[in-house]
């Protein structure tokens, strides 16, 4: 499958600045290939649609492959190669994992909707 998007995966930390504990978000995999689509009707999305369905609902993410350690509640930065950046989404539920007959990773389907805040860094 061709994949002509890309994604960061950001992981929430607690850590300790300054004496006291903060939340931080944590770069966990940076520009993966991936596509999203429209998860009422599995549409892939184009230009035109991106900025009225991140804003209205949920969006499904493939990537292509296994990555490990992506938990519920990581918050995905979706990029689009003609425009750039289009928001900050958080993960909704575990991410799905689609085998081959061979037990081998084809992908991973992630369930995003579009998260009010920035990242913290």
């Amino acid at each position: 499958m061709f994949y002509d998007k890309k994604c960061s995966i950001y992981q929430r930390e607690i850590v300790t600045e300054n004496f006291r504990e903060v939340a931080k978000d944590t770069l966990l995999y940076e520009d993966l290939e991936c596509d999203f689509f429209d998860e009422k009707y599995g549409l892939q999305l184009g230009q035109g649609n991106i900025a009225q369905e991140e804003e209205n609902g949920k969006l499904t993410v493939v990537l292509e492959g296994f990555y490990p350690g992506i938990k519920n509640g990581a918050k995905i930065e979706l990029k689009d190669p003609d425009l750039g950046s289009i928001g900050i989404f958080q993960l909704l539920r575990a991410p799905e994992v689609y085998r081959l007959p061979n037990g081998v990773v084809e992908s991973m389907t992630l369930l995003v909707r579009k998260h009010s805040n920035e990242l913290g860094r």
